[in-house]
């Protein structure tokens, strides 16, 4: 999970930002205009980057965020597996988890399209899950 303006100081030469967002689009999803990298690619298991795309769409949400326990029972995975799910894209705060980083808003604000794109495919998915 990361910024836009994170992941430019983390370069090591200059690149500039339609090159990098081509990149990052090819490999990541935005959370809230975040980095987020995409659930295909961190998990082996097909069953588990689903669960890992439902947790991104119940913490985009954003609101009271998401019981551990409520969550486990709903995706059927080991406590183990799901602690490593949440911490990895969350932070436990006021007995429920909540996405790790605030709104970007100024990502939000300078590409507006990309974060349009990603919210249209987040709402796409989330039907899809629904109907799964």
């Amino acid at each position: 999970v990361v910024t836009f303006a994170r992941m430019k100081q983390l370069l090591t030469r200059s690149v500039d930002d339609p090159q990098l967002l081509s990149f990052l689009e090819e490999f990541g999803t935005v959370v809230m205009g975040n980095w987020v990298a995409k659930s295909t690619l961190v998990c082996r298991d097909p069953y588990e980057a689903l669960c890992r795309d439902l947790l991104l769409t119940l913490l985009r949400q954003g609101g009271a965020g998401v019981q551990r326990g409520k969550f486990q029972e709903a995706v059927k995975m080991d406590s183990e597996r799901v602690s490593e799910m949440l911490s990895a894209v969350g932070e436990f705060r006021m007995q429920h988890w909540q996405f790790k980083l605030p709104p970007d808003d100024a990502f939000k604000q300078a590409f507006p399209d990309v974060c349009d794109r990603f919210d249209k495919r987040w709402n796409e998915g989330r039907q899809k899950l629904v109907e799964e």
